[in-house]
């Protein structure tokens, strides 16, 4: 499912909320995680964003549920 950058889908609202630079190193983690991974990739991919004022940064956690991985 993630082994090509061919067909790769984001919701409408990722898609108009999200800066591109950001949506970019979101797939740069599935490609990671999928250079590690032995086939255990969930189809669901989640990104959690927290935004951190004080410090003007964003705090990206990525995770699947099956196998379980953050």
């Amino acid at each position: 499912m993630f082994d090509t950058q061919e067909n790769r889908y984001i919701t409408k609202g990722v898609n108009e909320q999200v800066p591109k630079e950001i949506q970019l190193r979101c797939w740069h983690l599935i490609d990671e995680k999928v250079k590690q991974s032995e086939g255990q990739m969930d189809y669901l991919q989640i990104f959690e964003f927290n935004r951190d004022d004080h410090c003007k940064t964003i705090n990206i956690t990525h995770r699947q549920e099956e196998p379980y991985h953050k």
